[in-house]
């Protein structure tokens, strides 16, 4: 295979970026590959700085999405014609600038965005393109396309960090708006299990509404995650990722809308969470987990057993 791959990342939502952070270090690292990484936000670009390996990441590089006319523009300087391969993920619309592409996704915007349907539908019946998706966490549609590749979760994890596991994450991702609901949530909890837990740390946005000296703002690295014993999170890919790699209780906040509705489903389904979970009821559930080993010992078998492999085994399938 030539040496030259690009590799494009919706910027929404940090899942995307930790999931190509670690394919292109894969390539680079264990293929010896030229990768050419473009997303678009330079504060991803600070907080994992620390992780970029043998790749280039552009800093001159522009893309906008717009809806016009049920479909999503994308624009952008990237010339695709010098690439050997293109990765995309999450961005279907990339398969119409060139033939030689892959994409990675969970699920597809149509199915968040009805008026992308047509659109989608005729890429994929037109240029058919291969998805890889998590073997877990594939929506309904990917599970019925036929050119679908099923893969563990990726990792941009080296390996675990032994640690004690004491403390408890509250984020609700940054692509939601700061609520009082939420305010009074994280309070709720911290007065509830001030006891329980050593330190709460706090997504930034929220972590300047509290003094507490229990209360510290969230880093979301590596060494963060290992200290954790529990996570109320939004539960995005990415975030369920980290939180099942490192071995942390995820008790997911309850949104109306079809990504986090779907993998709350499959949490269920693959017995990480109680089927009665309500977010309205989160204390009884944390006291529930925290007070019984024996449902500990429980979530950490189920964890160990799940496939983190997702990186090499997308990387092996992609050289030819």
């Amino acid at each position: 295979m030539d040496k030259n791959i690009c590799i494009v990342v919706s910027d929404n939502g940090m899942g995307h970026f930790q999931r190509q952070l670690a394919i292109a270090n894969t390539l680079a690292d264990s293929y010896g590959l030229s990768v050419h990484l473009f997303f678009n936000s330079l504060a991803l670009k600070n907080q994992y700085s620390h992780k970029v390996k043998l790749f280039k990441i552009p800093v001159n590089y522009n893309k906008t999405f717009f809806i016009n006319s049920g479909e999503i523009n994308f624009k952008s300087e990237i010339d695709f014609r010098s690439y050997k391969l293109v990765i995309t993920d999450n961005i279907i619309e990339i398969t119409k600038y060139t033939s030689n592409s892959v994409l990675y996704a969970n699920f597809l915007w149509s199915e968040v965005l009805p008026e992308l349907k047509n659109s989608h539908s005729k890429i994929l019946k037109n240029k058919n393109p291969v998805i890889y998706t998590n073997k877990y966490f594939s929506s309904p549609l990917i599970n019925t396309y036929l050119n679908n590749k099923k893969i563990g979760f990726i990792v941009d994890s080296e390996d675990k960090i032994l640690s004690d596991k004491e403390n408890l994450l509250i984020s609700f991702g940054s692509s939601t708006e700061i609520l009082d609901a939420n305010i009074k949530l994280i309070n709720y909890i911290i007065s509830s299990f001030k006891n329980s837990f050593n330190y709460f740390f706090i997504e930034p946005r929220y972590h300047i509404f509290f003094k507490n000296s229990q209360v510290k703002v969230a880093t979301y690295t590596d060494k963060m995650y290992s200290t954790l014993k529990c996570a109320l999170i939004r539960p995005g890919i990415g975030s369920i990722t980290k939180c099942l790699f490192h071995n942390v209780k995820i008790f997911p906040i309850q949104i109306d809308d079809f990504e986090m509705k779907h993998n709350t489903d499959i949490l269920k389904k693959i017995f990480l969470l109680v089927e009665n979970y309500q977010t309205k009821n989160i204390k009884f559930h944390i006291n529930h987990f925290l007070s019984s080993t024996y449902y500990q010992s429980e979530f950490l078998a189920q964890t160990d057993l799940l496939d983190f492999d997702g990186s090499k085994q997308f990387c092996k399938s992609i050289i030819k």
